[in-house]
């Protein structure tokens, strides 16, 4: 259920716990919270000064949507899309190009793609409607591999310096962080081009495209093949299934169980405790939680 990690519902800023309970984006969210359209009730009497939508909700607390109590979500989706080249991973694109649109209109409602791929590379694409899930896949010291099928315009060989130097680390001229894969190996050759496969265990910005620039690779194409432990060799582009309960239970694994990041939300909300002693504007209850709960 939604906020439930390990057994234990964990509080949650309203917007959080609305965009994971209801169908509504943030924007849509953030619009109903100002315009007077959400409460929080707790103890049976409502919080005016709380329905804002960085209000903290307890597990027994009730949040009011336009006259309703709108209840932890029950099941969660988890969906994933072998997204074609040429593709913006938004919802809608406001230059008017393709975009996930015309796929998030046949998957269940409320779902939301879990991080993205640049317009020009193909291949897996996560959606769910579980926030906690999609935290997990994407918190960079989680460390999640991601595969990639790389086709270059270049004829190398296994000791090429250039690989090595993927592995060993890239700096950029623009002074930036050092990018570097974990693995890269030669998947197959012919003459005049070259097929990698190189694993990442973080997923900065275009990371693989400045690598490979940065090394004087000539990539024509990228291809995501694989997430964790989800390979998606057997899906055509195009195409989105849902995953099975043994898929989603591997993909938790491999960013560290659901214990990881329950003692990650935790932490966060013992700094939030403590910021909130040093302004001044002690939050009693989330203390109190705390001591329960670590």
């Amino acid at each position: 259920m939604t906020g439930y990690i390990t057994g234990v519902f964990i509080p949650r800023r309203l917007d959080k716990y609305l965009r994971d309970s209801t169908s509504l984006s943030l924007v849509e969210i953030r619009a109903a919270c100002l315009s007077g359209r959400v409460s929080l009730v707790t103890t049976g009497r409502p919080l005016a000064n709380r329905a804002a939508e960085d209000a903290l909700v307890f597990d027994d607390d009730v949040v009011v949507l336009d006259g309703r109590a709108i209840g932890p979500r029950s099941e969660h989706c988890y969906l994933v899309l072998n997204k074609p080249r040429c593709v913006t991973s938004t919802a809608s694109d406001p230059g008017g190009r393709a975009d996930l649109g015309p796929w998030l209109r046949q998957m269940p409602k409320g779902v939301f793609p879990v991080g993205r791929l640049d317009r020009d590379t193909s291949g897996a694409l996560l959606f769910t409607n579980d926030g906690d899930f999609s935290n997990a896949i994407l918190q960079p010291d989680h460390h999640t591999k991601k595969l990639y099928w790389l086709w270059l315009d270049d004829d190398l060989i296994d000791d090429d310096p250039r690989l090595q130097a993927l592995v060993g680390g890239v700096t950029l001229d623009d002074g930036g962080d050092t990018l570097r894969a974990v693995s890269v190996s030669v998947h197959h050759r012919a003459l005049g081009y070259t097929e990698l496969h190189v694993t990442l265990d973080a997923g900065k910005n275009r990371q693989i495209r400045k690598m490979c620039n940065g090394v004087g690779l000539r990539l024509l194409q990228l291809h995501r093949k694989a997430i964790g432990t989800l390979h998606i060799d057997d899906l055509p582009v195009g195409e989105w299934r849902v995953l099975v309960s043994s898929e989603v239970e591997q993909l938790w694994s491999s960013c560290g169980g659901r214990e990881r990041i329950r003692n990650t939300k935790i932490a966060a909300l013992a700094r939030l405790a403590r910021a909130a002693v040093e302004s001044g504007k002690a939050h009693c209850r989330l203390e109190n939680w705390l001591l329960g709960n670590r």
